[in-house]
């Protein structure tokens, strides 16, 4: 090493590289002052309420858009199981309860085997998942909103 420098460095940043004496004294008679009491803590404090609210916004925006298509996609299943019970018979044998109860008690346990065999048993397992998942959605916006609104400010920054 040159004069304590890097080996590396160019010599046109040599003379840049060191304070003269005199300033670097004039610096170390200058008493500094000292920061306000509690001022790191509010610092501090500060740097983790916007690091929760930028997460917050973040869950919201991610949240939103999962509800949102979620939606969707239940809206989109729910007519596609529609379309499956109207094709398979499913709402002739469902219409029987209310048109000739007497023969449905009489027979039914070959009337709910019939009509079990007549459900589209897939598609209305996947509009439970997706009601399912729709409503956690739902749940989780709410629960962040709520979070969101209680908090001043968590969307002004």
């Amino acid at each position: 090493m040159r004069n304590g420098m890097h080996p590396n460095l160019s010599p046109s940043r040599i003379k840049h590289t060191r304070m003269n004496h005199p300033f670097l004294e004039l610096l170390e008679e200058i008493e500094r002052p000292a920061p306000p009491a509690g001022a790191f803590e509010a610092v501090m404090r500060r740097l983790a309420w916007e690091r929760r609210a930028s997460s917050l916004r973040r869950r919201i925006a991610i949240t939103g858009i999962a509800t949102v298509t979620l939606a969707a996609l239940t809206a989109w299943t729910l007519s596609v199981v529609r379309d499956a019970m109207r094709i398979s018979g499913s709402f002739e044998y469902l219409s029987l309860i209310f048109y000739d109860a007497g023969a449905v008690l009489s027979h039914s346990g070959s009337f709910a085997y019939s009509v079990l065999e007549s459900l589209p048993s897939g598609l209305l397992a996947g509009l439970l998942l997706a009601s399912l998942c729709f409503a956690v959605a739902v749940r989780l916006l709410v629960r962040d909103t709520r979070l969101a609104l209680h908090r001043p400010h968590a969307f002004n920054a």
